[in-house]
């Protein structure tokens, strides 16, 4: 791998500026999966790598402990977000089977 430069990360960077702005003019679904589908197969968890780089380079910066404790109840009110996203349709399916089995007066 070649080594990192402020230029190569630059050029990275470009690369996918230009494809978001295409992807938000609307662009042929065709034609927008497969620029995206590399990008996608070579690295599935780019969103992760992204926010990881995103905190190796905030460990980096010296902060005060209410900035730490607010980026811990920040982080913690995204994970619960996340696993609320994740888990509503089996909730909303289990509350929708729980009133397809009550009689009519129940409701």
């Amino acid at each position: 791998m070649p080594a990192l430069t402020p230029d190569t990360i630059r050029a990275a960077t470009d690369t996918l500026a230009r494809l978001f702005a295409y992807l938000r003019e609307g662009p042929d679904p065709r034609q927008a999966r497969a620029l995206v589908e590399p990008l996608l197969d070579q690295h599935p968890h780019l969103p992760v790598m992204l926010g990881d780089a995103l905190h190796a380079l905030a460990g980096t910066a010296p902060t005060d402990p209410l900035t730490t404790r607010t980026a811990e109840q920040e982080q913690a009110a995204q994970r619960a977000h996340d696993y609320l996203a994740y888990r509503l349709p089996e909730m909303y399916d289990s509350i929708n089977a729980r009133r397809d089995r009550e009689c009519c007066r129940c409701r």
